[in-house]
């Protein structure tokens, strides 16, 4: 009896507790192909103590480009990234301002520190583009100065 009202007591605990659920976003009407394959990541712009960049953990599928966090930055500063990649081929990281205009990595290189020089003072999103024919996995630290 005593198991029995345990579980009773269980299952009304897990019904009263709140479940968040997003639902997936749809496409647009009328927005062209390019702006359909982008994807927007969201990240606390508040860092942790004692920390000196963001940590990224993301999956991005084939002939998709996401852009993460919105960061206003000054001109001649350094934006620095060190990521992991499953697969380089095919990909393209950078940085990018509202008017669409890229800076882009010439060569990508897993595991190492990586700089991308700011051209002019402005906002500006990680991007992170995957025109190979498979998914990637990426995980990292974005790291503003």
């Amino acid at each position: 009896m005593k198991k029995f009202f345990v579980l009773v007591l269980g299952m009304i605990m897990l019904m009263l507790i709140p479940i968040n659920v997003k639902a997936d976003d749809e496409v647009e009407i009328g927005v062209d192909q390019e702006e359909s394959n982008i994807e927007y990541v969201e990240i606390d712009q508040e860092m942790e103590p004692f920390s000196v960049g963001h940590k990224v953990s993301l999956s991005i599928n084939p002939n998709v480009e996401k852009r993460i966090g919105s960061y206003k930055l000054e001109a001649n500063k350094y934006v620095r990234l060190k990521f992991v990649y499953s697969s380089t081929s095919k990909v393209k990281v950078g940085i990018v301002n509202k008017s669409r205009n890229k800076v882009t990595l010439k060569e990508i290189k897993p595991n190492d520190i990586q700089k991308i020089k700011v051209p002019k003072r402005d906002t500006y999103s990680i991007y992170i583009q995957n025109n190979s024919g498979k998914k990637i996995t990426i995980s990292g630290v974005i790291i503003i100065l």
